[in-house]
């Protein structure tokens, strides 16, 4: 199922966008003009991760929980301890000025 996000021009800056839709906590990363989405939480205790901060590991870009510092690629892949599952990622798609992702079914 594809939904939208909201509008392009309501994320023009790059970082973390938190947004809900249709019940769902999601984070909309913005990184050099390009987009990515993932679940709004940590694998290690539920944590939100919109106060995370965007970093690097080993040459993957990726999203880093405030709580307690795992790393997660923008694949959603956990990529430090303490987390040691991966989280949901959403793949993006920008249409007639809308920011889209496809959850998967």
């Amino acid at each position: 199922m594809r939904i939208s996000l909201g509008k392009l021009e309501n994320f023009q800056r790059e970082g973390i966008h938190r947004v809900f839709v249709n019940g769902l906590d999601l984070i909309l990363i913005k990184k050099n003009g390009e987009f990515f989405c993932l679940e709004n939480r940590c694998s290690h205790e539920d944590f939100p991760l919109e106060d995370g901060d965007l970093d690097e590991h080993n040459g993957v870009s990726c999203v880093v929980c405030p709580a307690h510092g795992a790393k997660f690629s923008f694949s959603g892949q956990a990529l430090t301890l303490p987390a040691v599952e991966n989280i949901k990622s959403y793949k993006i798609e920008i249409a007639e000025g809308e920011v889209f992702a496809t959850l998967n079914e």
